[in-house]
């Protein structure tokens, strides 16, 4: 639209001062107002041929146009047409004027400046294009030239706004063009961003235990506020699902999630029924080997399903935790065994002493997860915040040695 817009203001810029050549030229031929003898100029010229003179106008290379009719202000550069306005300038004779009693109307600057920017001579014309202000002194000029300069003028800024219309046209394509390749890279970035996010949870499946040494590693390497770069980092690890890259797009449950799934200020006071939830470390597929577990499982006082109910009607899987696996995710990832802890026994979780091994029912999913949006470290202790400070949930994590262990998770 800015393009558009300085090509209809060249043009009209050309046939403004046009128009004013013709109507001037008429208003001298015929009279303007013919009440009024400054219009009639040509005859006082004629008197006063003998005062006709040219002056010593100084100029310089350096000129700007002020266009009063349109507000243009058009800074000329130096070429054939300014050279040709500098010639007619100081070759001109002008006819001093006491007065300026003619029409004042909308008018045109032509300055000279240095190359400072100081206005080194002014002229200034004014409607009907008879008479110039020069510095502070009013002329007539030249009857048979007294247009010319207003031509020389008209070509020099149709063409200076040609060339500005044309350079802007050319931004305009450069910024178009950078734009593009911008958003080229932006989806490239995206994309990066994309594999290597994958990458990381690639790494998570294949081998947690790196990954969770990893990003403590990065975030208690200095104290204070973590960087943006960890938290990212913190956000993968904790993450409740992780998707894989394989051409089924395959979702996996976090083992950490479990975590996250109930309060407590010291992790042994953890409740291991919410934890084990949605655990994605059971057996979940039983056949005729187990039918007599599952009669055993029956005879628990927590089973929640009756004594009638057979193994083929059973609304819901059942989901078996082998102690020695859920022991080994609570002794490395919160540094306790499974009998420090004090929320073990509850009606929503099984044990079976002869199969060492803990059961719940469970068929929809919905893990837990913490999503990490600041955090400071403070000796060993490492704060992290989730949402905002003063209302999200808080996890704690501490560092024993070369270990990274849960402490607690307030929400």
């Amino acid at each position: 639209m800015f393009i558009e817009g300085g090509l209809k203001m060249k043009k009209s810029v050309y046939i403004l001062f046009v128009m004013i050549l013709m109507v001037a030229c008429k208003s001298n031929d015929e009279g303007i107002d013919g009440d009024n003898e400054d219009h009639n100029y040509e005859e006082k010229v004629a008197d006063a041929s003998n005062k006709a003179t040219k002056l010593e106008i100084e100029v310089s290379d350096y000129i700007r146009i002020f266009e009063g009719r349109l507000g243009l202000d058009v800074e000329l550069e130096y070429g054939e047409h300014v050279e040709k306005i500098i010639d007619l300038v100081t070759q001109l004779e002008y006819i001093k004027t006491e007065s300026y009693d003619g029409g004042a109307g909308s008018s045109y600057n032509l300055i000279f400046e240095s190359e400072e920017g100081e206005v080194i001579s002014k002229m200034s014309f004014g409607w009907p294009e008879s008479k110039v202000l020069i510095d502070d002194t009013y002329y007539y000029f030249e009857p048979e030239y007294q247009y010319l300069l207003y031509a020389y003028i008209a070509d020099a800024c149709f063409i200076e706004m040609a060339e500005r219309n044309e350079a802007c046209n050319s931004l305009y394509l450069d910024v178009e063009d950078v734009k593009n390749e911008n958003m080229e890279l932006s989806k490239e970035v995206e994309n990066l961003e994309e594999d290597f996010v994958l990458y990381k949870n690639e790494i998570m499946t294949s081998d947690l235990d790196f990954y969770w040494d990893f990003v403590w590693d990065m975030a208690f390497s200095k104290e204070g506020a973590i960087s943006e770069k960890v938290i990212e980092d913190i956000n993968v690890l904790l993450q409740p699902i992780i998707r894989l890259d394989d051409e089924e797009g395959s979702l996996k449950v976090n083992p950490l999630q479990g975590f996250f799934y109930s309060n407590y200020e010291e992790v042994n006071d953890i409740d291991l029924s919410a934890f084990l939830l949605y655990c994605p470390v059971s057996d979940s597929q039983y056949d005729d080997r187990y039918l007599e577990e599952f009669e055993e499982l029956k005879s628990h006082e927590n089973w929640p399903f009756g004594e009638t109910v057979t193994y083929d009607s059973m609304p819901v899987p059942i989901h078996r935790f082998r102690a020695e696996v859920i022991e080994e995710l609570f002794v490395k990832y919160a540094g306790i065994t499974l009998n420090k802890l004090n929320g073990i026994d509850s009606k929503d979780l099984i044990y079976l002493e002869s199969m060492d091994a803990y059961y719940n029912f469970t068929s929809d999913l919905g893990p837990g997860g913490f999503r990490c949006s600041s955090g400071s470290l403070e000796g060993n202790v490492l704060t992290l915040y989730g949402d905002t400070i003063e209302s999200g949930p808080v996890l704690t994590i501490v560092k024993e040695g070369e270990n990274y262990y849960i402490r607690s998770y307030v929400s």
